[in-house]
C-alpha cells in the first residue's frame, strides 16, 4: 500500500514537473484539480509521516491493518487541536487509481495540444525567414580567397573570413531563437563546437598572425570548408522543419 500511494504520489509531482518546465504553470491548486489533491492528502495522512501531520494544527492519522487489502483500507484521522470528532474514512484504493488515470490523461492531451499549438506559431514566425538565404552560393567565392591567403598576403581574405563567419553567427542566433538553444536540435552541438574551434584558430594563424605552415593552414581551411557544408545541411533541414 505503501509503494502505491506513493507511485501515484510521484506521479503527479512528475506531472507538475512537467507543465512547469514546459508553460511556467504554478502547482496543482485546490480549485484546478481538487480530485489529485485529494488523493494526495490520502497520501500524505496514510503513509507520509501520519502519526503527526501538520504545523499548528496537528492531526493524527494510521491505517486499520484488519482492513488492509489491495482494493481498499480503512484510514483513521484524530483532530485534537480542533476538538473534532474522530474521522474513520474507507479509501478504495482502485477507485484512486481510476481517477488519478484519467485525470493525468486528460493533463497529457491537453499539455500535447498547448505544445502543438505553441510550435505551429513558432513555425508561422520564422517560416518566411529561412537560415540558409544568410548563406549564398555556399560561399564558394570567399572559401577560394581563403585558400589564396596561403601563397602570397592577399588582402581581400580578412573580408572574405568575415563574411563566413558573421553568416555563421548569424545563423547561431537563428537557431537560438526558433529553440531557444543549440542543445535543442539534435547535432547541431556538436557542428558548432567544431567549427567555432576552426573559426578561433583560423582567425588567428591565417588572418592575424599567419603561420609559415603551408600544410597546415590547407588543412585547417579544408576543414572549416567541409564542416561548414555539414553545417548547411543542418540548417537546410531546420528551414524544412520551419517552412
Amino acid at each position: 500500500m505503501y509503494g502505491l500511494m506513493q507511485a501515484l504520489f510521484v506521479q503527479q509531482d512528475a506531472l507538475e514537473s512537467l507543465r512547469i518546465v514546459l508553460f511556467g504553470s504554478k502547482r496543482f491548486s485546490q480549485e484546478e484539480f481538487p480530485e489529485l489533491i485529494k488523493i494526495r492528502n490520502i497520501r500524505n495522512d496514510s503513509i507520509g509521516h501520519p502519526t503527526d501531520r501538520g504545523k499548528i494544527n496537528k492531526t493524527f492519522h494510521y491505517i486499520g491493518r484488519d482492513s488492509l487489502n489491495k482494493k481498499q483500507f480503512t484510514l483513521v484521522s484524530f483532530f485534537p487541536t480542533k476538538n473534532e470528532a474522530i474521522k474513520i474514512e474507507n479509501i478504495k484504493t482502485l477507485e484512486l487509481i481510476s481517477i488519478q488515470a484519467k485525470q493525468i490523461q486528460s493533463i497529457l492531451e491537453k499539455t500535447m495540444t498547448n505544445l502543438q499549438l505553441d510550435f505551429d506559431n513558432r513555425k508561422n514566425k520564422f517560416k518566411d525567414q529561412k537560415l540558409s538565404n544568410l548563406i549564398e552560393n555556399g560561399f564558394h567565392y570567399e572559401f577560394t580567397k581563403l585558400y589564396e591567403n596561403i601563397e602570397k598576403e592577399y588582402p581581400p581574405t580578412e573580408g572574405c573570413f568575415n563574411i563566413i563567419r558573421d553568416a555563421y553567427e548569424k545563423i547561431k542566433k537563428g537557431i537560438i531563437d526558433r529553440y531557444f538553444s543549440l542543445e535543442a536540435f539534435e547535432g547541431i552541438n556538436d557542428s558548432v563546437t567544431t567549427l567555432d574551434y576552426l573559426f578561433v584558430r583560423l582567425e588567428r594563424d591565417l588572418i592575424l598572425n599567419k603561420i609559415s605552415d603551408k600544410i597546415e593552414l590547407h588543412v585547417f581551411i579544408d576543414a572549416l570548408e567541409s564542416n561548414f557544408k555539414e553545417f548547411q545541411k543542418i540548417i537546410n533541414e531546420i528551414d524544412e522543419i520551419f517552412e
